[in-house]
């Protein structure tokens, strides 16, 4: 069971403003909404909301609605109300945004080392390896990639993906997961700052290096961005890259896409 706090809109006035001019009636808002409203609250820089995740009031199951929607401890937080917009936070959410740390929670960490376990104990197990192999490095590329955004607004964020298994070297790492953020990232970038602006995925492609997901690149211009799309795609067809001007840049494989062990 989590312990909760309630917390008035007059403690994040901006976030509240543009959740109440974007948000459908009788729904509960989560996701970066959430997460704005709980950092303004705590007194952090804003950090711009692009999307408005929600979902029907009467379709929230009560507390375990926060280990549907929480990878991150800061993730624990939503948004209801018809009039006044009242923040609903757990404990690990609100010490998470004190601390301005980006960190898993402890279920999406206990679910990662079953997995692990049971890599281990049938490493000639195809499936259990990719879910594995999957599940460890697309945590901590969405964590690096919400430092990344954070920064990029004006907000330094650490992360700390505490026992969270992760790749121990490069052969380890799924791209398919680094390209996914880099296609999410560009989007951002373009939509926040303008076509073929790389603010955000410049600093995460820093922090994919800087924690052991890849190689620095020789810089983090254009070229260079679109050449490691490239060389992702060419190992992972089925991902496309769109969405942005230097997504759209980048040559796609004509490879067939593999067949998917699940």
């Amino acid at each position: 069971m989590y312990k909760t706090h309630a917390i008035n809109e007059l403690s994040f006035p901006k976030t509240a403003h543009e959740i109440q001019a974007r948000r459908t009636p009788d729904h509960v808002v989560y996701g970066g909404a959430a997460r704005s409203a709980l950092l303004e609250a705590q007194s952090t820089p804003l950090i711009p909301i692009r999307d408005i995740d929600e979902i029907p009031v009467n379709q929230v199951d009560g507390q375990s609605f926060f280990t549907k929607i929480g990878d991150f401890s800061i993730d624990q937080a939503l948004v209801l109300g018809n009039g006044e917009l009242t923040l609903y936070i757990t404990d690990q959410a609100q010490e998470a945004a004190a601390q301005r740390c980006i960190e898993p929670t402890d279920d999406r960490i206990n679910a990662a080392r079953k997995l692990e376990e049971l890599h281990k104990a049938k490493p000639e197990d195809i499936a259990r390896y990719k879910r594995f192999h999957r599940v460890r490095t697309n945590l901590a590329a969405r964590a690096l990639y919400l430092a990344a955004i954070a920064q990029a607004s004006g907000v330094e964020m650490s992360v700390n993906m505490k026992n969270h298994p992760l790749p121990q070297q490069l052969s380890e790492v799924h791209q398919f997961y680094l390209g996914l953020r880099i296609r999410k990232s560009l989007y951002v970038d373009e939509k926040a700052r303008g076509p073929y602006n790389t603010t955000a995925t410049s600093h995460m492609l820093d922090k994919f290096a800087e924690h052991g997901l890849m190689r620095p690149l020789p810089n983090t211009e254009v070229g260079s961005i679109v050449h490691f799309c490239e060389s992702v795609n060419e190992q992972h067809p089925q991902l496309q890259f769109f969405g942005s001007a230097i997504a759209r840049l980048v040559r796609h494989s004509s490879q067939e896409p593999y067949e998917k062990i699940v």
